[in-house]
Parts: C-alpha cells; sequence; structure tokens
C-alpha cells in the first residue's frame, strides 16, 4: 500500500457554533490517510454532501493529490447521489463500511476516534474559555495529532518523508545537539524562579496598593467624622 491509496473520512460535532468568522462552523471533516495515519481535519458549517465534497476538492484533491478510494460509513451525506457522483468523477472508488460487520474497520475507527479525540481535547485546551473560537485553533491542533512518533516514526514523516519542522523546532536547531538533560532542568528551574519573584513582586505591590487604599479610607472616615 502506497500514500494515498486508501482514505478513510467520517465527520465530529456537532461543536459550538462559531459565530465570529465569516461562516457558522459547526462539524470538522477528519481524513485519514490509512497508509501512515496522516490526517487532515478542516471545519465546516454543515454537513452536506455539496459542502463536503467541495473541501474536500479544494482541500485534498487540488493541494494534495487524489486518493484512490474513499473508505466511509453509511451516513447519508456520504451515501447520497451527488457525493457519489462527485467520487466517480475521479475515477475514485468508494467503499462502505458494512453496517452489520464493523469490526472489519475496528482498526480505523480506533484511530480515527482516537485522532478526534485528542484533537477535541487540544481545542478545549487552546480555546480555554471562548469555545466558539475553536477554527482558529483547529492547525495548531492537527499538528499534535499528527507529529506524535508511533513504532519510531510519525504520521508526518510517513506522509512527507521528513520531519516536522515546526516552530520550535526550528527556534533551537542551531543549539538542538548541544542541550543535554541537566542543561534543561537548570533553565527550568531558573525560570521557576524567575516566575515565582514575578509573582511574589505583583503580590507585594497589590499589598501595598490595598494598605495605601485602606490608609486613604482611614483618612476619608476621620474627616467625616470631623465635619459631623
Amino acid at each position: 500500500m502506497k500514500i494515498l491509496d486508501c482514505c478513510f473520512l467520517d465527520v465530529a460535532g456537532a461543536l459550538p457554533i462559531s459565530t465570529s468568522f465569516s461562516h457558522p462552523f459547526k462539524y470538522i471533516i477528519s481524513c485519514m490517510d490509512c497508509c501512515g495515519g496522516y490526517c487532515w481535519f478542516w471545519p465546516t458549517p454543515d454537513i452536506s454532501s455539496r459542502t463536503i465534497s467541495g473541501i474536500l476538492e479544494t482541500r485534498l484533491v487540488d493541494q494534495v493529490g487524489v486518493p484512490r478510494a474513499f473508505v466511509v460509513d453509511n451516513a447519508r451525506y456520504f451515501s447520497g447521489v451527488f457525493f457519489e457522483s462527485w467520487i466517480a468523477s475521479f475515477g475514485d472508488t468508494l467503499r462502505f463500511i458494512p453496517v452489520a460487520s464493523p469490526h472489519r474497520n475496528a482498526s480505523h475507527e480506533r484511530r480515527l476516534w482516537s485522532d478526534s479525540d485528542r484533537l477535541k481535547k487540544s481545542l478545549k485546551a487552546l480555546c480555554a474559555k471562548n469555545p466558539e473560537t475553536w477554527p482558529s485553533y483547529v492547525t495548531k491542533a492537527q499538528r499534535r495529532v499528527k507529529t506524535p512518533t508511533t513504532y519510531g516514526y510519525s504520521p508526518q514523516e510517513l506522509f512527507y518523508g521528513f520531519y516536522s519542522t515546526t516552530p520550535f523546532n526550528r527556534r533551537f536547531e542551531d543549539v538542538n545537539d548541544a542541550i543535554d538533560e541537566d542543561s534543561v532542568r537548570s533553565e527550568a528551574r531558573r525560570r521557576v524562579r524567575e516566575r515565582q519573584k514575578m509573582i511574589d513582586s505583583t503580590l507585594n505591590m497589590m499589598e501595598k496598593l490595598r494598605a495605601l487604599v485602606l490608609i486613604q479610607q482611614h483618612i476619608l472616615g476621620k474627616y467625616h467624622d470631623d465635619a459631623l
């Protein structure tokens, strides 16, 4: 099996509606290359056959390539005439997971749902108290899904053939070989000390301001009593 010989499709959602974007995104289309486990995640406002096929054509077919086959479940947006016609227009094969035999796709389901679960957890952490902003963080969360190393190689390496050049890697690539564990521990302890100093300084300043406020309140109260 080679890259793009087969891709699995699924839909995650519904998620909190993102009203601050050009479209009220509500779902995520997930696509996984079954050869190396590389995943793509695309926000979508709806899950109609026309919308899904349009996203796949612009984000996957036009930018990456045409898979030989798509494996999907029996959802209406995948089993409709429009989606099947779109698949046929590229000469692809559309394979459905038998409803009575879900075990035939057990490995894919576990992997895809595991990646989708990690994606949701990453989005939840990145969005913090603003869950409706999740579309802004899909690409950052996707990076976490495609870069973990399993069996010695990450999905990024298996699909593209090179390591993931993340901003963190670029930032430290010049000293990457020179950093040892002791240096990392020492730097971590130094940063903890500096952070604690900043916290203590902030707390001290707050205490001073509180004391000044109490003094001002006491003075104003004394003037008020004298006036009475």
